[in-house]
């Protein structure tokens, strides 16, 4: 349960930090469910980070979205597969916050792990994330 807890975690960080850097045109594929690709690699809690992130496109009805992650010796992999009401929930918190942020002097704080899971993007991310009915992972350790 811990391993799934660290990998969710490392997974979602990286994931808000990126929509917050590249948000627009993460966000519009996102809202519009159309093809989109990013590698990207982030520093977090002195961790290296990989991350491949996919759009792409929608697949009977669902909006299909995967995601790679590597750190350490953790390989991480995330499928979801998003509704219609879902993809606007998830782009309207991100859009929400990330207007906010333009009138705020605050930045978005990542500085520690409680601090990343009280943003609102972060939750919004994580009640799929935890939905099995929405989102597989799949967790390999390599020694």
């Amino acid at each position: 349960m811990l391993k799934k807890i660290l990998v969710l975690s490392v997974f979602l960080i990286p994931t808000c930090i990126f929509v917050f850097a590249k948000g627009d045109e993460f966000t519009t594929a996102l809202k519009n469910c159309s093809k989109y690709s990013s590698n990207d690699n982030v520093n977090i809690f002195n961790m290296n980070v990989d991350s491949y992130k996919d759009i792409s496109g929608w697949d009977n009805g669902k909006c299909v979205y995967r995601e790679n992650v590597t750190f350490m010796n953790f390989q991480s992999s995330i499928v979801c597969r998003f509704s219609q009401a879902q993809i606007s929930e998830l782009a309207s918190v991100i859009e929400a916050y990330e207007l906010l942020q333009g009138y705020s002097n605050e930045k978005v704080d990542f500085s520690s792990f409680d601090t990343a899971q009280n943003n609102p993007v972060s939750k919004a991310w994580n009640k799929y994330l935890q939905d099995t009915n929405v989102c597989s992972v799949t967790t390999n350790q390599s020694e």
